[in-house]
C-alpha cells in the first residue's frame, strides 16, 4: 500500500496566551504511535509547520508532540490522530518554570467588574492578603474558579452552586475549600451518568475526612476534582451548605496521579504547581475547542 501523508501545524504561545515571539528557541519533537521520532529540532515561534507527515492507516498515526525549552515547563500532547490530507493544528504554551504571576486583571476592583459572581464568593480583605503575599495560592484559587465556571451541570455552571469560599482551611496553591449547596452532590452524581465525572474510590485516602469525591473526565489533563465532606454542614447566606474541597490534578489516570504527583509531593513536600495546571488546562481546552481557560492572570 502506498504511504499517505498529512501536515501538522504547531502553534506556540507564551504565558500571557499570546503568540510566542522573540529569540527563544523551542525544541519540538514529533513521534509516531510506534515510538519513531520523525522530527526533533529547535524552532522559533510562533508557528512551526511540518509537511509530509506519514500516515499509515494504523496505530502509527496516533502521534505524540512534545515541546520543551530551557528553563521552561515541558508540555506534550498524546493520542493525536492524524488523517491523510487533513491539516492538524495543535496549540502549546511555553511557560517559564519559575515565571512570575501577574494579576493585573485580578485586582479586587477589576474582579468585581469582570467576574461579579466570583467576587460574591469572596471577601475583600483575605483576598487582598493572598494577592499581596501568597501569589501561588491566589493563582491556584483563580484556576479553580475558572474551571468551575466552565463545568456545565444540569442547573448551570458548577460555580453557581457555591455560596462562599472558605478561608479556614486557608487556600493553598493546590486546593481550596468552599461551602456549596447540598444539591451540588446530586448534580455531580448525575454527571457520572453522563460521563462528565468519575467517582473516586476511597476518597478519604487522599482527602482526609472526605465522604465522596468526583473527578472531571472530559479533558486530557488538569481535570477538576470536587470532594465532599458531608459531615461538615453549615448554613451560609440562608442556604444549607456542605463543605467541599476543590483541586485539579495533572493526570487523569488514577495510577499516574498517584505515582507521578501524589507520591512525589508527599516525599519531597511539594504541591501541585498552579503554573503547570494553568498551562495544561489552557492547552486541553484549546485542543477540545472549549472556551479559552482564563483565570485572570498570566505568567511571565
Amino acid at each position: 500500500m502506498a504511504r499517505s501523508s498529512t501536515s501538522l501545524m504547531v502553534n506556540l504561545f507564551d504565558g500571557a496566551r499570546q503568540p510566542l515571539s522573540g529569540p527563544q528557541r523551542v525544541l519540538v519533537r514529533v513521534i509516531n504511535g510506534a515510538g519513531r521520532i520523525l522530527s526533533a529540532r529547535y524552532h522559533r515561534g510562533p508557528s512551526v509547520f511540518f509537511a509530509d507527515v506519514p500516515c499509515h492507516g494504523d496505530f502509527r498515526d496516533n502521534y505524540r508532540v512534545v515541546v520543551s525549552a530551557p528553563r521552561s515547563l515541558t508540555s506534550g500532547i498524546t493520542g493525536l490522530a492524524l488523517s491523510p490530507g487533513r491539516l492538524a493544528t495543535v496549540d502549546f504554551m511555553v511557560l517559564p518554570r519559575e515565571g512570575s504571576f501577574h494579576f493585573r486583571e485580578a485586582t479586587w476592583d477589576r474582579l468585581v467588574r469582570s467576574r461579579p459572581h466570583w467576587a460574591r464568593l469572596l471577601e475583600r480583605e483575605p483576598y487582598q492578603e493572598l494577592l499581596e503575599g501568597q501569589p501561588a495560592a491566589l493563582a491556584g484559587m483563580l484556576n479553580l474558579l475558572a474551571a468551575l465556571e466552565q463545568t456545565p451541570l444540569n442547573g448551570g455552571a458548577a460555580i453557581h452552586y457555591l455560596e462562599e469560599v472558605a478561608w479556614r482551611p486557608a487556600p493553598e496553591p493546590d486546593r481550596i475549600f468552599a461551602w456549596a449547596r447540598r444539591d451540588l452532590l446530586t448534580e455531580v452524581a448525575r454527571g457520572v451518568q453522563t460521563g462528565l465525572f468519575h467517582p473516586e474510590l476511597l476518597p478519604g485516602a487522599f482527602h482526609p475526612g472526605a465522604t465522596a469525591s468526583f473527578k472531571e473526565t472530559r479533558l486530557p489533563a488538569a481535570n477538576l476534582q470536587i470532594t465532599f465532606h458531608e459531615t461538615r454542614r453549615e448554613a451560609r447566606r440562608g442556604e444549607e451548605c456542605v463543605l467541599i474541597e476543590l483541586d485539579m490534578d495533572y493526570y487523569p489516570e488514577p495510577c499516574a496521579h498517584a505515582l507521578l504527583e501524589v507520591v512525589p509531593n508527599m516525599l519531597f513536600g511539594h504541591k501541585t504547581d498552579p503554573r503547570a495546571v494553568y498551562m495544561m488546562r489552557w492547552m486541553a481546552a484549546r485542543r477540545l475547542g472549549l472556551p479559552e481557560f482564563d483565570p485572570l492572570y498570566t505568567v511571565i
